[in-house]
């Protein structure tokens, strides 16, 4: 599928959250979307702050949250930390 090049070049432009790509850390799959983040959200509270009221600054974002978590369940399975759980045990070895 991947050259070795491709690969590393994929993980470093941060591709495996977003696209089926194995991350090499697997922990890693979440910079993506917290990249993504850092770059949309300033870039639309200025656009949101100078160009909208209050009451309408607040219906955009009301309806963002919603759609984010609405859509959530469609996005795979990205809950990484429970496989990190299931590999705790706690002591006296009942889990």
């Amino acid at each position: 599928m991947f050259t070795a090049i491709e690969y590393i070049i994929a993980n470093t432009v941060l591709l495996p959250g977003v696209f089926p790509i194995q991350p090499i850390i697997t922990v890693s799959w979440s910079l993506s979307f917290e990249v993504l983040f850092y770059l949309v959200a300033p870039a639309l509270s200025v656009l949101a702050w100078k160009r909208y009221s209050n009451p309408v600054r607040l219906a955009i974002l009301s309806a963002l949250f919603l759609t984010i978590i609405l859509l959530s369940p469609l996005g795979g399975n990205h809950i990484r930390s429970a496989e990190l759980v299931n590999d705790f045990e706690t002591p006296g070895g009942v889990n």
